[in-house]
């Protein structure tokens, strides 16, 4: 049996991944079938990695409008670095390893022994997010994971540098079309392909993206763009969910006092506006009963 090897540049949807909501392309009937192995706050993970290399940078500053505040932020807002990447590995195609056949659960086997030894393979790349999925039409992985390096002349002595963390495991580059990337790329395929010779699966190797992996990565894009909208919708309505609860909790002490008022003065005969007269005229009544109990319920207040 010969299966090909697809690696894809993921765009890293927590929501998706975790399947917080079902893209049109997923069969929430086969979602029990995913593996979820592990699922981190990335500003967590951004803590644990550079908290103790922030404080030793901000301490070396003479000047407080150079200290950086929030690492995360600083990485997310700048251009030369991406706070985290995503690679999707599959093995085959929907053609040959649907995920609802037999072949599909072996891909899944095979997929599932590679990720075991993902983290030990890239000590550089802290996983923070990670997820098999079989409920789609391949079953395929996706890998999400924090790049870093140590020992750094400039900036933060441990910073988030793709390159370098690449470096630090062998990957040293070349030519453009031979960057660190591609290289770990390679590696990586060729660690996915002594899984599947285990499982009874040669790697047919193309050398190149072939038709169905364009057509995957087209469709991801597609679905990139459904996710994004999705995500707008989901963080629109959480805003609105958000002022709600502010409002509550603002009317929450004067809805209190009004039952508090409430339960004082109906239970006291004093407070309750007495009968009128038989000859009573109304201005009298407002001024000599009505106003007089008014003012001392507003008093009480």
């Amino acid at each position: 049996m010969k299966r090909t090897i697809s690696v894809m540049v993921g765009h890293g949807s927590v929501n998706h991944n975790t399947r917080k909501f079902h893209a049109k392309n997923t069969d929430p009937e086969r979602s029990h079938l995913n593996i979820d192995y592990c699922q981190e706050n990335i500003k967590a993970v951004y803590h644990e990695l550079f908290d103790e290399a922030l404080k030793r940078y901000n301490e070396k500053q003479t000047r407080a409008d150079r200290q950086i505040k929030d690492y995360y932020e600083k990485i997310r807002s700048g251009k030369q670095e991406k706070p985290f990447h995503e690679i999707i590995l599959q093995v085959g195609n929907r053609d040959d390893m649907s995920a609802d056949s037999e072949e599909g659960q072996l891909a899944a086997a095979v997929l599932d022994e590679y990720m075991k030894g993902f983290q030990e393979r890239n000590p550089q790349l802290r996983v923070f997010s990670a997820h098999l999925h079989m409920d789609e039409a391949t079953p395929h992985l996706h890998i999400d994971f924090v790049p870093f390096t140590t020992g750094s002349k400039r900036g933060l002595d441990t910073r988030v540098s793709l390159k370098q963390a690449l470096a630090a495991q062998g990957f040293q580059g070349g030519t453009r079309g031979d960057t660190e990337w591609s290289q770990w790329v390679r590696s990586e395929k060729e660690q996915l392909s002594l899984v599947m010779e285990r499982h009874g699966i040669e790697w047919e190797d193309k050398g190149t993206h072939d038709k169905h992996l364009s057509v995957l990565d087209y469709k991801k894009e597609q679905r990139a763009k459904e996710v994004a909208a999705l995500e707008t919708v989901m963080a629109e309505k959480e805003s609105q969910v958000e002022g709600q609860e502010r409002r509550l909790k603002e009317l929450a002490p004067a809805v209190k006092n009004m039952e508090r008022l409430a339960a004082e003065f109906s239970a006291d005969p004093e407070q309750i506006l007495p009968e009128p007269g038989a000859l009573e005229t109304g201005r009298a009544y407002r001024e000599r009963k009505a106003k007089p109990l008014w003012e001392k319920i507003v008093n009480a207040s």
